[in-house]
């Protein structure tokens, strides 16, 4: 269920960033989930117990208040240089741990607290990282239907 909402969260963000100009004006939210919309812009409808808990953890752990959600959107912007990282795949390494593997650019350092919060505000209960790994451990990482074995 994780690995669901979490896709539905990133997946449309970035389709608009190879779809949509980002010149300043509010992007389209529409094909955004509405619980990650509510979430983003602290609206006082009721979110699913996931969001709340979510958006709570991220609070405690990281001190900060939710994402403006067209401020976060814009971290997908293609001619920025603030975000770090470029979205790869969602293993699971556990019944109740999941991988999410991104590109760095080989950067030991970088920005991601805009994927800690669609992390978290899709259910995530904590996330550690990131750690460096090299794309063999990512392959290996793959159950035997995606890899052919």
């Amino acid at each position: 269920m994780f690995e669901e909402r979490l896709r539905s969260v990133l997946t449309p963000a970035l389709q608009l960033a190879v779809s949509h100009p980002f010149d300043e004006g509010d992007l389209p939210v529409d094909t955004l989930p509405d619980w990650f919309v509510a979430a983003a812009r602290g609206d006082s409808a009721p979110v699913p117990d996931f969001v709340t808990r979510g958006t709570e953890r991220y609070a405690a752990t990281l001190g900060r208040r939710p994402w403006d959600l067209q401020e976060w959107l814009y971290q997908f912007d293609p001619e920025s240089e603030f975000r770090g990282w470029a979205w790869w795949d969602l293993t699971q390494s556990g019944s109740d741990t999941a991988r999410v593997w991104v590109d760095t650019w080989g950067e030991s350092f970088f920005a991601c607290d805009e994927l800690r919060w669609a992390a978290y505000a899709s259910g995530a209960d904590e996330v550690t990282g990131p750690i460096l790994l090299r794309a063999a451990d990512w392959v290996s990482a793959l159950p035997d239907r995606q890899t052919g074995s």
